[in-house]
């Protein structure tokens, strides 16, 4: 406002900006009580959706921010006032320096926009680990929140531009990283069951890449502690694949998250289970006891949880 009433007041000027102080003071403090409200609204979810699903705040949020880039001239004119980051705080003293519009406003507005993102994504994120057992919820829940963040971003064209920078993509997508990797942590009891160094120490060593795995070799050598470790292995694996397949098909997921997160478990299983089917699958010589699936079975089962 005051930008326009230093071209139109002349030596009333300083008059003005007394008149307008009130005002001024008011918008300033209202920036930290958004960040703040925020923060409380997150907070007080005492329940969250059992699936993972994400919760009305985040749409509520996103909405208000998207509106608030209409209004980006006064608002940088506000926060380049305050000092960048000084709207964080609500004990900051009163400036008497007048509003202006400095060449780094668009910056100012950039980090007061990602600042409210990131308490919103934060303040939940707390919510969701103080309330999920499961880590695999608690990774969905994370990954949706983040999400509909980024599809808000992307659908607005102002959004998007004031989050442009290399800086605020990496600190938005640390959120969908902690998601992946509190949803991988749910199925890292699978992966142990097909990690295998003892007895591929026992059994000789591997073969090279270019060479074929002589399954019914590798068992013959296997003492029959072995084996019956192997079986185990095998059944553990299977109950506990068939388990979390189940639930990721029954959590709530975002459609780019179902795809991600089915990406991410496909990555990490497929060539692990590929070698440890190569090297023991003769141990039920086929008759399907112990080994549920084939690779190309269990590729398909992969490949559907996308």
């Amino acid at each position: 406002m005051s930008y326009r009433i230093d071209a139109k007041t002349g030596e009333l000027k300083s008059l003005f900006i007394e008149a307008l102080r009130p005002i001024r003071e008011t918008a300033k403090s209202s920036l930290s009580e958004l960040l703040e409200e925020t923060r409380k609204k997150a907070a007080a979810y005492t329940v969250l959706p059992p699936d993972g699903g994400t919760v009305p705040l985040v749409n509520e949020v996103m909405s208000s921010l998207t509106t608030l880039t209409g209004y980006s001239g006064p608002l940088a004119s506000i926060l380049t006032s305050l000092g960048d980051g000084n709207w964080r705080s609500k004990s900051q003293s009163a400036s008497t320096t007048p509003l202006d519009v400095s060449p780094d406003s668009q910056t100012l507005f950039s980090h007061f926009i990602l600042d409210m993102i990131e308490a919103l994504m934060n303040s939940l994120e707390a919510r969701g680990r103080a309330t999920y057992r499961s880590k695999a919820v608690l990774g969905v829940f994370i990954s949706n929140t983040f999400c509909v963040v980024d599809r808000s971003i992307r659908s607005s064209s102002d959004l998007s531009r004031y989050l442009a920078s290399p800086d605020s993509i990496a600190r938005i997508d640390a959120f969908r990283k902690r998601g992946t990797s509190a949803y991988l942590e749910a199925w890292r009891e699978t992966n142990q069951y097909l990690l295998d160094v003892q007895y591929t120490s026992r059994g000789g060593p591997r073969p090279s890449s270019s060479q074929q795995t002589d399954s019914a070799q590798v068992v013959k050598s296997l003492s029959s502690k072995d084996k019956d470790a192997i079986k185990e292995k095998f059944k553990s694996f299977n109950a506990t694949f068939d388990s979390l397949v189940t639930q990721h098909r029954q959590l709530h997921m975002e459609r780019e998250v179902r795809g991600a997160l089915g990406r991410e478990v496909q990555g990490v299983l497929e060539p692990l289970y590929g070698r440890f089917h190569d090297r023991y699958h003769e141990i039920d010589k086929g008759r399907g006891k112990y080994v549920k699936y084939d690779k190309a079975a269990f590729s398909a089962q992969l490949a559907a949880l996308c």
